[in-house]
């Protein structure tokens, strides 16, 4: 007997949708630095994401949609096929540069009492990002859709929810890290209902529900592109209904884990407030006022973006 401690086993698992671009840096980064088996989900690219995946079939598993299943749906495909401990939730925009990752397995295994650990990440040219959230609440929201950008930092609520008080070179627990590097055990899977966006808030939740910590450790790194893992996109139908997505996720975050009034306190907030902007480009005439409509009763209607070109 060596006395040495096995380490856990752990499946990298990939979603990937129209990012040829990047899907080759990433997976060639997991390939080097990584450890364990790789899972890319593809949802059905129609860029050449498919064909730059190929070459590397021998060397992960390779799950081909035929359709655009969602992002929620494809993860729990790959965390079902993983087979292993821990699951390393990793954005196809995302790359390692190093082996630090592996202080997130060492850490998650020496205390049961944490559910996940997230990394810092990083921009390529090595600045450091901040995509740490702390769990949603109307005021936040109602800055980030309704209050232009170059405003935010006036209100205390978004400069809360965004974490801007945080020191990210120390080890602390966080509500909510984002789901672009996200090391947890696998015997989570995601919920469902959610298309894109909000099931990796609501896993945050439900670990934390659970007992469970989730923690940052800033002496690991993963670098990322920002939002160019499938959902960057000029096409303003495309942006509308991605938005509704968030709007539909985070109303079902609000009646699953604050109850139904403050639920349905949102609803009528946000259809006021959309409806008023609605009105608005429709009074101006503006360019965009059929797109603000069609979110107004988008958000009325629960539709998100399952309901894309219905």
């Amino acid at each position: 007997m060596s006395g040495k401690t096995k380490r856990p086993s752990v499946s990298f698992v990939i979603v990937s949708y129209n990012c040829a671009d990047l899907i080759v840096d990433c997976v060639k980064s997991v390939l080097q630095y990584g450890e364990g088996n790789i899972i890319v989900i593809d949802n059905a690219s129609t860029d050449t994401t498919r064909e730059s995946l190929l070459p590397f079939a021998d060397k992960i598993k390779l799950l081909l949609n035929d359709r655009n299943l969602g992002y929620t749906i494809a993860c729990n495909q790959g965390i079902r096929a993983a087979e292993a401990d821990y699951i390393f939730l990793l954005n196809p925009d995302a790359f390692l540069k190093d082996e630090s990752w592996k202080k997130l397995i060492d850490i998650l295994g020496s205390d049961p009492s944490v559910g996940a650990i997230a990394p810092n990440l990083y921009y390529p040219d090595g600045g450091i990002q901040n995509y740490i959230r702390r769990f949603p609440s109307i005021t936040a929201l109602l800055v980030e859709f309704f209050v232009p950008a170059k405003w935010w930092t006036r209100f205390s609520s978004y400069r809360s929810y965004t974490c801007m008080d945080l020191d990210l070179s120390k080890a602390q627990p966080l509500e909510q890290p984002a789901g672009a590097a996200l090391l947890f055990r696998s015997d989570y899977q995601m919920d469902e209902r959610f298309f894109i966006y909000g099931s990796d808030l609501e896993l945050c939740r439900r670990i934390w529900k659970d007992g469970r910590k989730i923690l940052l450790e800033p002496s690991a790194a993963v670098f990322h592109h920002q939002s160019k893992g499938g959902t960057g996109t000029g096409n303003p139908a495309v942006r509308m209904w991605l938005q509704l997505d968030a709007l539909y996720g985070y109303g079902l975050f609000f009646k699953q884990y604050t109850g139904y009034v403050y639920y349905l306190a949102y609803k009528i907030i946000f259809a006021f407030c959309l409806g008023i902007v609605a009105m608005q480009y429709w009074l101006l005439r503006k360019p965009a006022r059929k797109i603000k409509w069609a979110r107004f009763t988008g958000f009325l209607f629960n539709r998100n973006f399952r309901h894309f070109n219905v």
